[in-house]
């Protein structure tokens, strides 16, 4: 036998086949079909882990996903996967798991004194504690992240296999309970092709041990039927070890696969189904949830359905003394079990002052039953050894009688049933509250997504079934199919269905110790009564604030009872407060599944233009820009980053440089309509270009803020050439390809990228036109008539067929020339071959960044933040105001005509010598610790070599009415408060004629 407490002849394992294994440095033994939890629990083992927050010791709660606290890792040849749930890790020969966020040991916690000092850390602590000494957060940092409470990241692959899948289906049954069954069953009859996701291996675990019929069999035995008949089906796949983790727009849902079943060529450990489903059964059942008594954390309580599924499911008794309290009926099934397999329970408290028959039917079977009763105390720190009851007042939560003290190894617990609702929460589908069970439960509009069982709130056998063929019937009518005539309902026999509703109070007050609603993060009552009291009323701002429901676990077991806190101390109705929002995944899914089999190199390509060889053996410090690697700066043997910055801006405000703009957005615009197209997307007129000239132009999102910005020029009378950002061209090409399609009817335009068709060098400096000059054809004319500002010209440069615009981002007379991608290089070399005389040198990204903040030119993302409009940035000039564009009618809201919106300014020290602070906002108060509005923010600052000074743009209230005036950029984080005077953002040759001369 593997382990003192399994139990003969029960359980569903393979006794035929002893698996050995290792925890925290220990020798175990257990079956085929084990789970690390049931086996550490046959070998009476209770510390398992410790909790994030105070490192409090933690053993097995729950069965499966639910599992708050018993988090592992596993240890790999190659390395280690860390915080995996002890339920759902099933051993194997050799398998070697680990505790974590304990040091040096799980028995011997040096992190324990956290718990000690758990009065100076309530929820928030780190907002309000490590304010001081100023400027001291970032050393604070390092040691808070270091505490982190969950398992280090691994540096290895883990030993594990990634693979993705791709697929279609009719329908789509997330869950194996009776429900989801059922409505597999009458969907595959109904001729869909089904997809049916279990959560584990077994289907309807709620059926084991279960004294009811199906179609007169037992149910367990037809469940088991119902899944072989699914399994031969050969329209349906039946996914094992599968949790749907996203419901997403267009029946788009995630499903995440542990071992081969997901995708067996792979023999992958872990896949993620991208899969498409014409309509959805949601069946996700619903969970146990815990109780709020003292010490409600102790290794040894348990979720009273985890006592029934570790017996029912594996064999193994929780323990051999056990005590079970719970708010509803549930609690006495459980307890008749654990008297048949030899353990009945030493007490059954019941916070309901008058349970009613199933309480009746147990104390009728010889079972101990206190009515009103609830936890006051638990003995025992690294396991339960007795627990104290007592009356509690259904109104206060308090004690009001005599404490009886009874010795015993397990405490099961039952506060209700969560249903699990974050999937249909997630596709948009609307729940309610039900105060019977203290919960939301799924109502579905009864389109594309259905709901059936317990999340629906069928908890009886025969609705399960029931609601299961009615919602997978009405799913294959939404996939278009049509139900055989005759086709009936699964039917359970009568018998005896408990109850799930609940009573008693939902707090006990009466006792010490803490009272946890979140097992993982450490939550307590009283964090959440505090988030209260210091003015947090939203469900989402208490859960930011007290970190409830953010563990890997989702809040599953401990979510409805912080809600349920909330509404009491708000005075209102659950219903009223909400849950939060359920985002995807609803449960962990591996980042090695999401990226699949491909190594991440492929997963993200990394982009490299023509001349990157070139920038790589002539010392380019490179930096991304989208996908695409781009010289930051070239560092010369001796010189720090900054002199090295330096050095290119001054070299090219006096002689001349050269950058590689290759990655630059390039799309073609061309038809008969391109002009109308183009007026119709960008703010300013650029329709009415004259063949060969070019303009900067500003597209707008339809609510009224730039989109993004780029110069556009006209080839011919029905072909233009637009610019875009580097990381923005693939959203531009989007919005172009929207108001082709759907923006203006019978547009008659086509666009195409050609990014990576064309290689472009921009040429900028005072002797710009001089280098250029030497390389021009025969024919090409530069002279400042020829070619003036944001004039196009086509001829050969260095015998290449070039296109030649003259525009500027640094200031200086610039040139930007585009060749054949093939060509590139050839270009690229002979720019510099022809500025060897003039002194060019290459320039990077950094340089530039330096020189276009010195002009006070703006980066959509940075001045632009999303929220700043054309009149914020000091482009209202350029609005078109006879013509209708994307965003033109929200420009005229009166909110973007309110007085004190932050509008685009320079910012530079009153000290010359200063600099300023990252990430400085603009204040009154030089105090950086002193509470205060913020009036604004820096957005881009730099140190301008041109003007020996830290300068930068900011987005401030009011910003150009206080040009002249001083204030202060502080950073609260770092300590630092720096005086500035708010200036013109030009800084450097406001007049233009650097660059128009």
């Amino acid at each position: 036998m593997s382990g003192p407490l399994r139990l003969p002849g029960r359980g569903l394992v393979d006794r035929t086949r002893t698996v050995a294994f290792r925890f925290d440095g220990r020798d175990y033994a257990g079956y085929a079909g084990d789970t690390l939890a049931s086996a550490l629990l046959a070998h009476g083992v209770r510390l398992v882990g410790r909790s994030l927050k105070y490192h409090r010791p933690r053993g097995i709660v729950g069965l499966g996903i639910e599992e708050p606290a018993a988090l592992v890792a596993q240890r790999h040849p190659d390395g280690v996967e860390p915080n995996l749930r002890a339920t759902m890790l099933p051993i194997a020969d050799g398998l070697i798991a680990e505790a974590q966020n304990c040091w040096p040991g799980l028995r011997a916690d040096f992190g324990a004194v956290a718990g000690m000092l758990a009065p100076f850390l309530p929820a928030g602590f780190y907002y309000k504690t490590f304010m001081a000494p100023r400027g001291r957060w970032l050393f604070y940092e390092r040691f808070i992240r270091r505490a982190a409470g969950l398992g280090p990241a691994p540096e290895g692959e883990g030993g594990q296999r990634y693979a993705r899948r791709f697929a279609h289906a009719d329908v789509l049954v997330a869950g194996g309970g009776p429900a989801g069954l059922s409505a597999a069953l009458s969907a595959a009859q109904a001729g869909a092709r089904v997809v049916l996701a279990l959560a584990g291996t077994q289907p309807a675990r709620r059926l084991l041990g279960l004294a009811r019929q199906i179609e007169g069999h037992a149910a367990a035995e037809w469940a088991q039927d119902a899944l072989a008949r699914l399994a031969a089906n050969p329209r349906v796949t039946v996914l094992p070890e599968a949790l749907v983790a996203g419901a997403y727009d267009h029946g788009l849902y995630t499903i995440a696969v542990r071992g081969a079943a997901g995708d067996p060529a792979a023999r992958a450990g872990e896949t993620v189904w991208k899969l498409r489903a014409r309509a959805a059964v949601l069946a996700t059942g619903a969970t146990e949830r815990l109780l709020l008594f003292p010490d409600n954390d102790r290794p040894g309580v348990m979720l009273a359905s985890a006592i029934a599924g570790y017996l029912h499911r594996f064999g193994v008794l929780a323990g051999r003394a056990p005590v079970l309290v719970g708010n509803n009926d549930t609690i006495y099934a459980v307890a008749l079990a654990l008297a048949d397999a030899g353990a009945p329970p030493r007490a059954i408290a019941d916070l309901r002052p008058e349970p009613g028959a199933a309480a009746q039917a147990a104390a009728s079977a010889g079972l101990a039953v206190l009515c009103g009763h609830g936890v006051v105390a638990v003995e025992g720190a690294r396991a339960v050894r007795a627990v104290r009851l007592a009356p509690i007042d259904p109104d206060t939560g308090e004690a009001r009688g005599a404490v009886h003290r009874f010795a015993c190894d397990v405490l099961g617990m039952s506060g209700g049933f969560t249903p699990q609702v974050q999937l249909c929460a997630q596709a948009r589908e609307p729940t309610a509250f039900d105060p019977a069970i203290g919960a939301f439960i799924a109502r579905p509009r009864g389109g594309a997504v259905h709901a059936a069982g317990a999340v629906a709130g069928a908890f009886a056998l025969d609705a399960a079934l029931a609601e299961g063929h009615r919602a997978g019937l009405a799913a294959a009518a939404a996939a278009g199919l049509a139900a055989p005539a005759g086709m009936g309902a699964p039917r359970a026999d009568a018998g005896p269905d408990p109850s799930p509703a609940i009573g008693g109070p939902l707090l006990v007050r009466a006792g010490r110790g803490k009272r946890f609603v979140d097992l993982q993060n450490d939550v307590t009552a009283d964090d959440l009564a505090l988030a209260l009291r210091e003015g947090y009323r939203s469900i989402e701002h208490v859960k930011r604030y007290t970190t409830l429901g953010m563990g890997t676990d989702q809040g599953r077991i401990g979510n409805m009872a912080g809600i349920a806190l909330v509404a009491a101390g708000r005075g209102e109705e659950i219903g009223a407060v909400g849950t939060p929002t359920f985002r995807p995944p609803a449960s962990p899914v591996s980042i090695g599944a999401i990226i699949g089999a491909e190594p991440l190199a492929a997963a993200q390509p990394l982009r490299r233009t023509p001349a990157d060889a070139w920038h790589a053996a002539n010392g380019a410090v490179f930096t991304n820009a989208g996908l695409w690697r781009r010289p930051q700066f070239y560092r010369r043997p001796g010189e720090s980053d900054l002199d090295a910055v330096n050095r290119e801006v001054r070299t090219v405000r006096a002689a001349c440089g050269v950058i590689d703009v290759a990655t630059l957005g390039k799309i073609e615009v061309q038809g008969p309509d391109a002009p109308a197209l183009l007026d119709h997307l960008y703010m300013n007129s650029v329709g009415s270009l004259p063949v060969g000239r070019a303009r900067y132009g500003i597209m707008l999102r339809p609510d009224g803020i730039p989109l993004d910005d780029g110069v556009v020029a006209r080839l011919s009378e029905r072909h233009f050439l637009l610019t875009a950002s580097t990381g923005h061209v693939d959203t531009v090409f989007e919005h172009i390809m929207r108001a082709i399609q759907g923006g203006v009817a019978g547009m008659r335009a086509f666009a195409t990228v050609v990014t990576e068709q064309w290689f472009t060098a921009a040429l900028a400096g005072p002797r710009a036109r001089a280098v250029l000059a030497a390389l021009a054809g025969p024919g090409l004319d530069l002279g400042a008539d020829a070619l003036p500002p944001l004039g196009l010209r086509e001829g050969q440069v260095a015998g290449i067929p070039a296109r030649i615009v003259r525009v500027s981002f640094s200031g200086e007379l610039a040139y930007e020339i585009s060749v054949p991608a093939g060509r590139g290089l050839d270009l690229w070399q002979s720019i510099l071959a022809a500025g060897a005389p003039h002194g060019i040198a290459p320039y990077g990204t950094e340089s530039m960044g330096v020189m276009r903040i010195e002009k006070g030119f703006l980066i959509v993302g940075r001045e632009a933040d999303g929220r700043s409009t054309p009149h914020d940035l000091g482009l209202e000039r350029m609005v078109a105001r006879r013509k209708s564009f994307i965003g033109a009618r929200s420009l005229r809201l009166p909110a973007f005509a309110e007085p004190g919106r932050r509008q685009l300014v320079g910012v530079t020290p009153v000290a010359a010598g200063a600099r300023l602070p990252v990430g400085g906002h603009l204040v009154a108060n030089p105090d950086p610790a002193a509470t205060q509005p913020s009036l604004g923010f820096l957005t881009s600052h730099c140190w301008s070599p041109t003007l020996d000074r830290s300068i930068g743009l900011a987005l401030l209230a009011d910003g150009r009415a206080r040009i002249g005036s001083e204030l202060h950029a502080v950073s609260p984080t770092a300590g630092q408060s720096v005086r500035v005077r708010i200036v013109a953002p030009c800084f450097v040759d406001p007049e233009g004629a650097r660059a128009n001369g």
